[in-house]
C-alpha cells in the first residue's frame, strides 16, 4: 500500500483524534526507494488538518544498517538543504497534545537547521570503526557482530539536542517527552516528566513526584553541556514553575 493512502484517507476524516500508521517499507528497502517512500508521505501528510489535541503515532522503523563501522547516505532527497519528512513531522504536530514518534530523523524535525548529513549521532569505543568489521569479532550465537556504536558523538548529539531544547521552551505546558535511541545492549536516553506524573525507570518518592524530573540515561562517555541542560530545563517551567530535580540514572554520584 502506498504510504500516502493513510494521510489521505485521514484528510478526508475530519473529526479523527488519534491514528496510528506503520510505514512498512519491506526488508532491506534500498536507500533510493526509502527516500522516494518518505518523500510521498510527506507530501500527503501536508494535507492533513487535525483537531487541536488530536494524539498520533507515526513509525518508520527500518531495519539497522548491517554494518556500523560504514558510512550511510542521508535519506533527505537530493537537493534538499534539509530533511523534509523531519520538517513535515515537526509541523504537523502543532495541533497534537501526544506524538509517538519511531523513525530516522534529524534536528529539522524540532527546528529548522542545515542540511542533514547522514552521519552517526553515536562513534564506537576505538578510534577506527574498521577494527569492527572483521568477522573475528562475533556475538554469543557466532554471528557476526556489526552493531557496535555505543559512546555518543558530541560533534552530532549536540545540535539535534540543542534544537529539541529551543522546540521545548515553545512548549510551556509539555508533561512528558522521552528522547531514546536502542544501542547495543543500552538505551541512550533522557526523559522528563511534569509533576504527579510517575515511572518506573527509577525509584521515585513522593517528594519526587511533586515536582518536575529530567533523567539523563547518557551513558559514562558524555556529559551534556550546562547551556544545553538549561535549554532542557524549560520543559513545563513556565506551567508548573519551582527548580527541576535531574539525575543521571547510570551514575553512582547522582
Amino acid at each position: 500500500m502506498a504510504p500516502s493512502v493513510g494521510p489521505n484517507l485521514v484528510a478526508s476524516l475530519l473529526m479523527l483524534e488519534k491514528i496510528c500508521w506503520d510505514l512498512e517499507h519491506g526488508p532491506q528497502r534500498m536507500v533510493i526507494n526509502r527516500v522516494y517512500l518518505r518523500s510521498v508521505f510527506t507530501e500527503a501528510l501536508k494535507l492533513v488538518k487535525l483537531k487541536p489535541g488530536s494524539k498520533v503515532q507515526i513509525v518508520d522503523d527500518e531495519d539497522k544498517p548491517f554494518n556500523q563501522a560504514e558510512d550511510h547516505w542521508s535519506i533527505a532527497p537530493y537537493g534538499y538543504s534539509y530533511d523534509p519528512f523531519s520538517a513535515s513531522i515537526r509541523t504537523f504536530s502543532y495541533n497534537l497534545t501526544t506524538l509517538i514518534l519511531t523513525a530516522h530523523v534529524e534536528a529539522t524535525l524540532f527546528w529548522p537547521m542545515l542540511a542533514p548529513s547522514g552521519r552517526w549521532y553515536f562513534k564506537p569505543p576505538i578510534p577506527d570503526p574498521k577494527d569492527y568489521s572483521g568477522r573475528e569479532y562475533q556475538s554469543m550465537d557466532h554471528d557476526p557482530l556489526y552493531y557496535f556504536r555505543t559512546e555518543t558523538d558530541p560533534s552530532m548529539m549536540v545540535p539535534f539536542l540543542k534544537a529539541f531544547a529551543k522546540a521545548v521552551r515553545h512548549m510551556p505546558v509539555i508533561k512528558h517527552f522521552e528522547l531514546a535511541c536502542p544501542l547495543m545492549q543500552t538505551m541512550f536516553q533522557i526523559t522528563y516528566f511534569a509533576p504527579g506524573l510517575t515511572t518506573d525507570m527509577v525509584v521515585e518518592n513522593k517528594d519526587d513526584t511533586k515536582g518536575r524530573r529530567m533523567y539523563y540515561d547518557v551513558g559514562d562517555d558524555w556529559e551534556p553541556e550546562s547551556d544545553l541542560m538549561a535549554g532542557l530545563r524549560w520543559a513545563g517551567k513556565e506551567r508548573f514553575g519551582g527548580d527541576v530535580i535531574e539525575r543521571f540514572l547510570d551514575r553512582a554520584w547522582y
